[in-house]
């Protein structure tokens, strides 16, 4: 998962190994919002490179980049997801006890696959702003099945995790979470946004500035 440099390594030497038609890298949609620059199409395969965008420059524009890595996974068999894979939430695995404590157990899934393989699934191509939510939503259906699955994202924050309580509704019995930061501190890829002194920040409204908080 991860179309980046070391996913798409990852894949090749995978595919070198193991042949055609057995490796499935998931890179996600292409949307302008995951690029790096002006112009940056946001391509989910090796995105960032100049040379996949449209640059009117010259050697820029031709794809050469991302068309050869393309081409040549194509060719050794890879099958490319251009939707987004997500992971289950923390408590969500093949194994038969939630791992978290207190949490609701979840029926395994492909069962059929080694307990070490998490459950992953293709939840599109929309926005997904919860993945836990979206990997519910998904359900059963979308499994990406698979014998191991490697996170090739890179370097991920766990704000969602990290600040969410779960307590157990005494009247239903089921378990609620709550998020325990304050609304817009959390900006894109689940990062925190602060200030010039590292203070949580929410973003700046029309004409005035960003307010921060202790």
């Amino acid at each position: 998962v991860g179309g980046g440099l070391t996913g798409v390594e990852l894949a090749a030497e995978l595919a070198e190994k193991l042949g055609p038609g057995a490796v499935t890298l998931a890179v996600g949609p292409t949307l302008p919002r995951r690029g790096s620059y002006p112009g940056d199409p946001g391509a989910g395969l090796l995105p960032g490179f100049r040379d996949t965008c449209n640059q009117p420059l010259r050697n820029l524009g031709r794809g050469g980049v991302e068309r050869y890595a393309r081409t040549w996974l194509a060719r050794a068999g890879v099958s490319i997801l251009k939707s987004w894979a997500v992971p289950p939430p923390a408590d969500s695995t093949l194994g038969a006890k939630a791992a978290l404590p207190g949490a609701r157990p979840r029926t395994p899934t492909a069962a059929a696959r080694p307990q070490c393989a998490r459950s992953w699934r293709d939840v599109g191509s929309g926005e997904v702003l919860d993945g836990d939510a979206a990997w519910e939503r998904a359900g059963p259906e979308a499994d990406i099945r698979a014998d191991a699955v490697f996170d090739c994202r890179g370097i991920r924050p766990t704000t969602r995790q990290t600040y969410t309580r779960y307590r157990s509704n005494p009247d239903t019995g089921l378990r609620v979470s709550s998020f325990g930061l304050p609304a817009g501190v959390v900006g894109g890829g689940g990062w925190l946004r602060v200030d010039g002194r590292f203070r949580l920040s929410r973003p700046a409204a029309a004409g005035g500035a960003a307010g921060g908080a202790g």
